[in-house]
């Protein structure tokens, strides 16, 4: 697939607002944000030589059954946690600051979370350009985790 079509179904499956793709041409996009797929869009991979050939998305279900193994690293502002929540034993670093304090991070098992999974695909990105092993992410952010685990 080319460049050009990944990023349009980059933007496609990541927008949910009238775009224009050329001028002059309107395209409506779906009404409900479907969670990114298991690729990283293009215009994030842009700095990082090799893209990642392994699974970046967790489901809610399977990063509760790696909490114990893996470093999370929340990427949302400190009053979207006391608003929405965080997953249990996770470190805050918004994605602001994250480029600063990499070097601070755990390089292995690292999941970045955030409020819907796109910040967290930027936080791969970063992550990956400063050397992590394997990062992943929530996928579809904590509204999926509040979603699978309504208390």
């Amino acid at each position: 697939m080319s460049a050009s079509r990944l990023a349009i179904r980059s933007l496609r499956s990541c927008c949910c607002r009238l775009v224009r793709l050329h001028p002059g041409t309107p395209h409506t996009l779906p009404r409900t944000v479907p969670t990114p797929t298991s690729y990283l869009p293009v215009r994030l991979l842009s700095s990082v030589p090799d893209p990642p050939h392994y699974e970046i998305n967790l489901t809610p279900q399977q990063l509760r059954e790696l909490l114990d193994s893996c470093n999370v690293v929340d990427v949302r502002q400190p009053e979207e946690l006391v608003e929405f929540g965080a997953v249990p034993g996770s470190v805050n670093v918004p994605l602001g600051e994250l480029a600063g304090r990499l070097g601070d991070l755990p390089t292995e098992n690292t999941v970045f979370v955030c409020q819907r999974g796109f910040r967290s695909l930027k936080a791969i990105s970063l992550a990956l350009e400063a050397g992590f092993e394997a990062p992943r992410h929530l996928q579809g952010g904590m509204e999926a985790w509040n979603e699978a685990f309504k208390n």
